[in-house]
Parts: structure tokens; sequence; C-alpha cells
């Protein structure tokens, strides 16, 4: 008997690559702008 273990390629490629880069970019970003924004307002 043959063993077809069905499963997940190995591979990344540059378009996931990519992707992934730039939701972490935007992400982070996300977290940051508020913090600045509170800043630059100073206290309520």
């Amino acid at each position: 008997m043959s063993e077809n273990k069905p499963g997940l390629r190995k591979a990344v490629t540059m378009r996931y690559a990519v992707a992934l880069y730039m939701s972490s970019v935007l992400g982070s970003g996300v977290l940051v702008l508020p913090g600045l924004a509170a800043q630059i307002a100073g206290p309520a």
C-alpha cells in the first residue's frame, strides 16, 4: 500500500511574503497612531 498523505505545501511565494509584510506594517501602524494622536492632543 502506498501512503498518500494530504498536507500543506511548504512554499512561500513572493506575493505571500509581500502581503505578510504589508499586513504587519499596517497592523502595527493601527496600534501606534492612536498613541501618537493622544500625545499630540495632550491631556483631556
